[in-house]
This record gives structure tokens, sequence and C-alpha cells, in this order.
């Protein structure tokens, strides 16, 4: 899994937002979501934590609402727990520096968020990681996802020309377009659609799964407990 360096982690929330659409929409999206869904004095799970954007987000919105943050960068964290000092009143957050696959959840969650994670997963390993997500969170639970996906003929050529699109609204340089494009079909290991949620329901048991979000190579899901 990706770890993010001390140089890495001081840019990202700058250069997160011109590789990823609809980054912020998403996000606050997600936030606006489970500030209705989570009770109150609930518990958040976060996988990939990073700088902590969907936690302060939804923070806004749900102050009461404690949050446990994972993420293997101890750069990114470090700089999530800058951030949550100098707010006015910090937000509760309890932070675990370890890989996806090496966290042991140690209590049960009402919620959980794992946005632009699990394309750094290595195939064989994103059921496990998905399994324990499910096996933590509480009944009536929900899972949030953003994530690349991976599409193949004629679906990819047209995601991978929207993609594009979306590089020229942004007025990203021609050959960084060709650049973000490039190392998404090289860096990192997504999923087919199909595949994501054939995984969830029928082999992790979860209840249903809605696609909330779409934007060019990337999807966004509600996995119910």
């Amino acid at each position: 899994m990706k770890k993010f360096d001390q140089n890495e982690a001081d840019l990202y929330d700058q250069s997160i937002v011109k590789k990823v659409p609809g980054y912020l929409d998403v996000l606050s999206e997600v936030a606006q979501r489970a500030s209705i869904e989570i009770p109150q004095q609930g518990r958040v799970l976060v996988l990939g934590a990073g700088t902590g954007t969907e936690i302060f987000l939804l923070g806004e919105l749900r102050p009461d609402i404690s949050f446990v943050a994972v993420d293997i960068s101890e750069e990114m964290l470090s700089k999530m727990m800058i951030k949550n000092q100098a707010r006015t009143i910090p937000l509760k957050i309890k932070t675990h520096c370890v890989s996806l696959h090496d966290f042991i959840p140690e209590e049960n969650f009402d919620g959980a968020l794992c946005l632009l994670t699990l394309h750094f997963i290595e195939l064989n390993q994103k059921a496990d990681v998905l399994r324990m997500i499910r096996n933590c969170l509480r009944e009536g639970g929900t899972l949030w996802t953003y994530d690349l996906m991976n599409f193949e003929g004629n679906s990819k050529n047209l995601e991978e020309d929207q993609f594009l699109k979306w590089c020229r609204s942004e007025k990203i340089a021609d050959l960084k377009k060709e650049q973000l494009l490039k190392g998404l079909a090289t860096k990192f290991s997504p999923i087919a659609e199909e595949e994501f949620e054939s995984i969830a329901l029928e082999i992790l048991g979860f209840r249903s799964v809605t696609r909330y979000a779409s934007h060019p190579r990337f999807r966004g899901y509600e996995l119910k407990r």
C-alpha cells in the first residue's frame, strides 16, 4: 500500500484535487450522508485517512462523532493531527499508523469511510479489507467508498475520454494529462465494478450496494450492513 513521505504529505491537499475528478464534491456528499445516518455520539472508522479531509468535513456537521483514523503514513496522520489541534474545538480522533492488512479493530463502528484507498491494495487483498470493515460495522452501519475503477474495451475508451475532458476543464497541461492517465493505468490495482459488487453482496454479505457518485474512472458506493 502507498506510503506518503513528508514532502508528499505537505503537498497532498493541494495536489489531490488535480488528480481525482469530483474529489471535494464527493467528500462533501459523503459527509452530508454520514451526518444524517450516524447516531448521536457515534463512532466512525476512517481507513486510509491521509490528512483527514473527510474527517473534518464530517466533523463540522457532527462534532459529537468520534473517529478512528487508520493510515500507513505517519507523516499524513501527523499533518491531520496538527490541523485538528489548530481547531477551536478539536475533534475526537484516535489514530493508528498501520497498514490496512494489519489493522485489527478493537471496537464496533456506526459507519466507515474508505475513500481513494482500495485502489492501493492488491486485488487478492481487497476482499479481506472489505470483510474486516463489514465485521466491525454495527448492524445497519454503512461503508462509504470512492475509488478508481477498472474498465475494459469501449467502456475503458469512454472513461479515458471523459477523464481527458475533465483534465481540460481543470486546465491541466497536456503532458500532465498523459502522465495522469498513464499513472492510473500502471500504478494502481483497481477492481471492475461488477466484481466489486459481487464480492460485497455475494461473498461478504453486505445487505445492499448503491452507487452514489460517478466521475471519469472513479465511482462512489454505499454498502449497507
